[in-house]
């Protein structure tokens, strides 16, 4: 529970999407070889994600196929995260049991174990957290309910960093409209 205490206090004072991820895998998962927070385009009404994007990324491994932060991709090419958008964790403790479409993606990262976690706050799904391992691994139930809570909170981070950017944005349109209006008072 320290663990879920250190992350999460890690997570709250976060300011972007690397240090939620560096939070996450520093405290719950120092031995994974790769790790991505991907955020969702827009879901439609079959629950089709229409692009990811890389929020942030963190590999030590060189691989074929790299994903870069801040860069988009189609759901085909990250199928891992896009079927989060179904709200359920997916695990993978060894590819070489995974269906065709995943053993072929899992190994282009380099990945022989693999946890997908769906970052939801309130209804919205906003994205993914993702885990690798070099080697196949068992992820208990105790490593599962940590992993869940943190994707959780960073969930919530995420969400508030996004709302705050729309704040500042709106902020900043109200006001060129004022110093707009205030301008024209003085000129009347």
């Amino acid at each position: 529970k320290n663990i879920l205490y250190e992350a999460g206090r890690k997570i709250a004072v976060a300011d972007n999407a690397e240090g939620i991820l560096a939070a996450i895998v520093t405290q719950a998962a120092p031995d994974a070889t790769g790790s991505a927070l991907i955020l969702f385009g827009p879901i439609d009404q079959f629950g089709q994600v229409s692009f990811l994007e890389s929020a942030a990324v963190y590999s030590d491994q060189p691989t074929d196929f790299k994903l870069l932060a801040g860069e988009r991709y189609r759901p085909e090419q990250l199928p891992m995260a896009a079927t989060t958008a179904s709200s359920e964790p997916i695990v993978i403790e060894d590819s070489e049991k995974a269906d065709m479409r995943l053993k072929q993606t899992l190994s282009r990262l380099g990945a022989r174990a693999f946890i997908s976690l769906p970052l939801i706050a309130g209804s919205q799904h906003l994205g993914a957290l993702i885990l690798s391992y070099r080697q196949p691994r068992s992820f208990s139930s105790e490593t599962m309910q940590i992993l869940q809570a943190l994707a959780s909170q960073a969930a919530v981070a995420v969400h508030s960093q996004q709302l705050l950017a729309e704040t500042q944005t709106t902020l900043k349109q109200l006001d060129a409209i004022n110093r707009r209006l205030t301008g024209e008072a003085w000129r009347d």
